[in-house]
């Protein structure tokens, strides 16, 4: 019984680079190409890879929330704490209240330029790879469940007094 075999697979080009005949043994790694060989295997891994489209979604939505407190009347580089408790930011009194949303949508909102920056900037780096590994949607329930525990933890930790935003527990 013959090995199951893709077709489609089969018939592009091979997974791994070629390797080295004989003759070409001792005269380097890219001598041992053969031309284009690189470029063929390059953009067959980059075919085979998956799109992180969750990561660059999320980085999407992030931005389009702190534009629209931006328009709202929140400051470019730091908004006030009363604006971002007004959107959903994260502050014990009012989850205490029952308010538990507000856990989910502090990761969204961002309290100025910077913020937003510094936290889509560790995103990009990190997002793709971590979704390509684990796959779009386990990807996208670790980003909401890292969120949700950084959220309770800034509870215990920062928000018993003032208003918590941000998605670094997510990140």
């Amino acid at each position: 019984m013959e090995p199951f075999q893709d077709r489609h697979l089969a018939q592009s080009a091979p997974l791994h680079p070629p390797a080295s005949t004989p003759d070409q043994e001792g005269k380097g790694a890219d001598a041992a190409r053969q031309p284009g060989a690189a470029a063929a295997f390059a953009n067959r891994r980059q075919a085979l890879a998956r799109q992180p489209w969750v990561s660059y979604a999320l980085v999407l939505l992030n931005v389009a929330v702190w534009l629209l407190t931006l328009a709202s009347g929140a400051a470019l580089l730091q908004a006030p704490a009363e604006k971002m408790l007004t959107w959903g930011g994260n502050a014990a009194s009012e989850v205490q209240r029952g308010q538990w949303w507000r856990l989910l949508t502090a990761v969204f909102l961002h309290s100025g330029l910077m913020h937003l920056t510094m936290n889509m900037a560790g995103l990009l780096c990190t997002g793709p790879t971590v979704e390509r590994v684990y796959g779009s949607r386990r990807f996208l329930l670790l980003y909401l469940g890292a969120g949700l525990a950084g959220s309770a933890l800034s509870l215990h930790f920062s928000a018993q007094h003032g208003t918590a935003v941000g998605a670094s527990g997510a990140v």
